[in-house]
Order: C-alpha cells, then structure tokens, then sequence
C-alpha cells in the first residue's frame, strides 16, 4: 500500500469506530472459543500493532509485517514478539507454533490466497484457532480497494471452500458491520469512500457501540449480509 494509507492506519486504529467495534467483536468471540492458559498467538500481517493489547489478555503474543514503518510502530508498543515477514513463504518463528493465529484484514492483500491460508494452517497446533476477517461481496469493490491494494473482497462460499481446503474445520462464520451496510455500500459504489476518514467524536462513539453491540448476534443469528466476514476456524 501507499506509505501515506499505512500512516493513516496507524493513526486510527486505536480509536476509529470500524476498528474498535472489529476488536469488540473478535474480543467476544476469543472469550466464546476459550484458548488454553498462556496461548501462543501469531497475528499475521500485523501492521502497526492495533490488536496485540488486545491479543495479549489471552497469551503470548508474536506478529510480523511486510511493512518497514508499521512493523517499527507496532515494536515501539513493547508488546510481544514482533519481526518481519510476509505471507505465504516468509513466516518467522520457524520453531513455534500457535494456539491462535490471527489474520486481521490481510487474506485480501495476498495474491495467493490459498497458499497463505494453508501455511498459517501449518503452523497452527493441534486444536488450534484461526480467527480469519476479510471484506464481504466482491461487488463492493471499489476505488478504496484498489487504493488499499485489495486483491479481491470475498463472497460466503468462496471463503468457506478456501478455509475448508486448508484443511481447517470452520466454528463460526458470520457477516458484520450489518446495521450500518446500506450506507457503507452506497458510500462504496458512488465512489464517495476511497479511505477510512474519522468521523466526529459524537459519530465515533455512536458507531462504535452500534456496530459493537453485534457481538452479542454474531454466535447465535447468521446475519444476513455485511461490509465484512469473520470466520473461527479449527485445526483438527
């Protein structure tokens, strides 16, 4: 991606509503799926470092990213492990292996999809989780795709044949960002959303808790579409 997106990333993820009400989300559904006591979790592509406080409350946290500046951010937090790396065939650690791996939002920047899902699925224990989220509905794409160098957005049963053919048993699969997909989609296919622009202080925190609030959806309601898909899948 340009330099200029990953410095607008680093900038609001700590406190845009998309991705608060993201770590909410995946936050209620690690506490659902309970990881066994002091977890190895890899957070694969892990830019600048948004999720690992989260990730660190269930264990020992590694990351890596391809990214020069986002990784220098993300080991300036002093949480965890962090190297470089890229997917499918630059993964660090080479001695360890994962109770979680994580993939945040980068499946759809790898040219090779496929490959990249079945080496994460490699380094995974025996028993252990993926916790998969990518963006929903390739006719969503849009000029903010193409600026974040998005290969492709997914539909449902692509996503689950290529997570299925890593040989990884699917837990939970669900759309999100559900209440607020009429604007975003609008927004998306007027071309009036090429980036992630903070909104208000007042807007932030309404969407925030609006979108949050579908946590308590997401295990039992399969919701009928969203912005994004995210998926806990299991190694056997």
């Amino acid at each position: 991606m340009d330099p200029k997106i990953y410095a607008e990333l680093a900038e609001q993820e700590d406190s845009h509503w998309w991705f608060c009400a993201r770590r909410a989300i995946a936050t209620s559904l690690l506490k659902r799926f309970k990881l066994p006591p002091n977890a190895k979790i890899l957070d694969a592509g892990c830019g600048s470092g948004g999720n690992l406080p989260m990730l660190a409350e269930f264990g020992e946290v590694y990351g890596f990213e391809m990214d020069d500046a986002s990784s220098s951010r993300a080991n300036a937090r002093a949480i965890g492990h962090i190297e470089p790396g890229q997917l499918p065939d630059a993964i660090p650690f080479a001695n360890q292996s994962f109770d979680l791996i994580t993939l945040f939002d980068v499946l759809e920047h790898i040219e090779d999809d496929q490959a990249a899902l079945s080496a994460l699925t490699a380094r995974l224990k025996p028993g252990g989780m993926l916790l998969l989220n990518v963006p929903a509905f390739q006719w969503l794409f849009s000029r903010h795709d193409v600026l974040h160098h998005h290969y492709r957005r997914y539909g449902w049963m692509e996503l689950k044949q290529k997570t299925e053919a890593a040989s990884l048993k699917i837990c939970l699969m669900n759309y999100w960002n559900f209440w607020l997909f009429p604007v975003a989609a609008i927004a998306r296919l007027s071309g009036s959303a090429s980036g992630s622009k903070m909104p208000s202080l007042l807007l932030n925190k309404l969407f925030t808790a609006l979108v949050s609030s579908e946590r308590f959806l997401i295990p039992h309601l399969r919701l009928p579409f969203g912005t994004s898909i995210i998926v806990i899948a299991q190694k056997p």
